[in-house]
């Protein structure tokens, strides 16, 4: 991909058009169109300033080869967002990090073999063989999730984004899923399991489609319904349910009893709610009484990234350490990759070293 096509293809991805990021770039747009044109090409400092007004950095512009494309499924108000969009562009760049660590680690891709058809009729039976290829608890806490998607060659990041993206999935060269740090644990494995389930059944298929984005808010497309249905069945399993069903009936719509067993699941309320609906322990119109309708958190800018040991996927952040122990690349590229300051990775480095030495002496 030619320079000027990389440069119309993040303008359009970061949400702008040519006056808008001629605006930010204090130039005039006639210039942006001859870059887009290739009749003009942008200097140096252009080009970094390019990169910083998108959001994302140089080397993701100039050399990405791996390039996902997050997108929401409809035009939302999340879509319009800016944060929002910033932080998809800097998901799509987190996949190119780890395509470039692999590659400077001489280490192919692994990719992540299990695909399944979707089947309503028979998702209990779908969802078990997952839990068998998993290796996986019939009660799923998130550690267990993202240690045996781990295992299995998927990188999971817990990044802190705007309130309104639940989270988002790639399945390509490389399978990577994004979850919002910012939403309660309970609410993290829901979506960690709802990524999953568009790993299985809806990306890298024969449509061609890698990328999906799930908003908080619900949504009505097919494929989020599998999603949710496939997420509920695999933290919540129909036997289980049916089991205290069976032992607590109608008490079940005391909240003390509903807290109860969906904390024993690791789940929301919310998400315990619309499970028993199809067991008629509520009915839709009880939502008001039961669900939690707290506004949503404003979000104030800031690093993806804020505890690099739970937020970055561990053998991606394995992979980069060891890369800068054999100094093949800086502390700053370290920092661009799991998406921190400098400051905060000389710290964590320092931390690092500070233990290892202790190891040492001990």
């Amino acid at each position: 991909m030619s320079i000027a096509e990389r440069l119309r293809d993040f303008r359009k991805r970061a949400g702008l058009n040519q006056a808008e990021l001629a605006a930010k770039l204090n130039l005039d747009t006639s210039l942006i169109s001859r870059w887009e044109k290739g009749e003009r090409e942008p200097s140096a400092q252009q080009l970094a300033d390019f990169a910083r007004v998108i959001g994302v950095s140089l080397d993701y512009v100039l050399n990405a080869t791996v390039r996902p494309a997050f997108k929401f499924r409809a035009q939302s108000h999340a879509e319009r967002n800016e944060a929002a969009q910033a932080a998809l562009l800097a998901a799509e760049a987190q996949v190119h990090y780890v395509d470039s660590a692999h590659k400077l680690a001489q280490i192919l891709p692994r990719p992540f073999t299990l695909r399944l058809d979707y089947a309503g009729n028979y998702l209990p039976e779908l969802t078990k063989q997952v839990r068998t290829h998993l290796r996986l608890n019939e009660r799923v806490s998130l550690d267990e999730l993202i240690q045996a998607l781990a295992e299995q060659n998927v990188f999971v990041f817990r990044w802190t984004m705007p309130s309104e993206i639940s989270g988002a999935s790639y399945r390509g060269a490389y399978t990577v899923i994004f979850i919002n740090q910012s939403h309660s644990e309970a609410r993290q494995l829901f979506t960690l399991a709802h990524e999953l389930a568009h790993i299985l059944f809806h990306l890298g298929q024969s449509n061609g489609i890698e990328t999906t984005v799930s908003e908080f808010s619900s949504n009505r497309d097919p494929q989020e319904k599998e999603a949710n249905a496939f997420a509920a069945e695999l933290v919540m399993p129909s036997a289980l349910i049916e089991m205290a069903v069976r032992q607590y009936g109608k008490q079940l719509r005391s909240p003390l009893i509903l807290d109860a067993l969906a904390n024993w699941f690791n789940v929301s309320r919310d998400a315990l709610f619309y499970r028993l609906v199809s067991w008629n322990i509520f009915n839709w119109s009880d939502k008001s009484i039961y669900f939690n309708n707290f506004p949503p958190v404003a979000y104030i800018p800031r690093p993806w990234v804020e505890n690099i040991d739970c937020q970055v996927a561990g053998d991606f952040r394995r992979l980069a350490l060891g890369l800068y122990e054999s100094e093949q690349v800086s502390a700053g590229k370290l920092a661009e990759w799991f998406g921190v300051s400098r400051l905060a990775m000389d710290d964590y480095l320092f931390q690092l070293s500070h233990e290892r030495d202790a190891m040492i002496e001990f």
